[in-house]
């Protein structure tokens, strides 16, 4: 296959995430689990993204991927996905999760504009919300609210496409924001954002926030105090993240998190933790 096993520590730096994965908040028994599940994602979504690799060789990968993985065919997989596979058939965690990840990768291959937020959505179902699923179910949290933790790993999804609108459309021609709420889809090239644009962004993190809203109560249905801290985090991040890009112009430059803001969202996340304790 086209890429070499890797380190969830070093795709993490190459990819620049703002979200944790395989934190060391988790414990060490789950911990290379995430790494396997975490390194099957990201070596999928890279062949999906990867910018001078053929469209038609791309396709082929990841559909022989897809195939294999859902017969269980470890002599065909690559070898970065068996750590992956090998998780699955000791029980820890179910297949159908990564499978649909493969679906959402496919289709960035073969789909690069969405017409309605509901068609976004359907795409984010499966290619973010597999992930929170696979984590709740790697740490046997089957109490968690599980549509709240749909939500939150959409939007998720949502804002790091905003923070990528201008790259996406210039390295790979692809759209995450409703065909219909742009003008001139070429204005997601220029050097500062038009008004369009702003107002598309503004459309788009208004449902953001709604679904963040939507999206708390998985905080408190989490059993682990370590998993909820995570997850309390990776909440104030969201929240955080969405005011900067109200606030700053994604098309001039890539809207992220200080360190210091990283460390007041896991704060936050402590305390929040503690208090959802009490509550119960």
């Amino acid at each position: 296959m086209f890429f070499k096993q890797t380190s969830a520590r070093s795709v993490n730096k190459r990819h620049d995430e703002n979200f944790p994965v395989a934190s060391m908040l988790l414990s060490a028994k789950v911990r290379p689990h995430m790494v396997a599940f975490y390194n099957f994602a990201r070596h999928a979504d890279d062949i999906a993204d990867h910018t001078t690799i053929k469209k038609d060789e791309r396709l082929k990968s990841l559909m022989e991927i897809n195939h294999n993985l859902n017969d269980g065919n470890e002599i065909n997989l690559p070898g970065w996905a068996l750590p992956y596979l090998h998780i699955v058939n000791e029980g820890h965690c179910s297949k159908k999760y990564g499978l649909a990840l493969l679906s959402a990768f496919i289709q960035d291959v073969t789909k690069s504009r969405y017409e309605s937020w509901d068609e976004l959505i359907d795409y984010c179902m499966r290619s973010a919300a597999p992930v929170g699923r696979t984590v709740l179910e790697l740490h046997n949290e089957t109490e968690a609210n599980f549509d709240a933790s749909d939500k939150l790993c959409n939007v998720l999804q949502i804002l790091n496409h905003l923070q990528d609108l201008k790259e996406d459309f210039l390295l790979r021609d692809r759209v995450y924001i409703p065909s219909g709420w742009l003008g001139d889809i070429n204005e997601l090239g220029q050097n500062n954002e038009t008004k369009g644009v702003r107002n598309s962004i503004n459309r788009s993190l208004d449902r953001v926030d709604k679904m963040l809203i939507e999206s708390e109560p998985v905080i408190p249905s989490i059993a682990g105090f370590r998993l909820r801290v995570e997850i309390a985090t990776i909440f104030y991040v969201a929240k955080t993240l969405s005011k900067k890009l109200r606030k700053n112009d994604p098309i001039k430059d890539r809207v992220r998190l200080s360190s210091n803001e990283k460390l007041s969202c896991f704060i936050k996340g402590i305390f929040y933790s503690f208090k959802s304790v009490v509550r119960k």
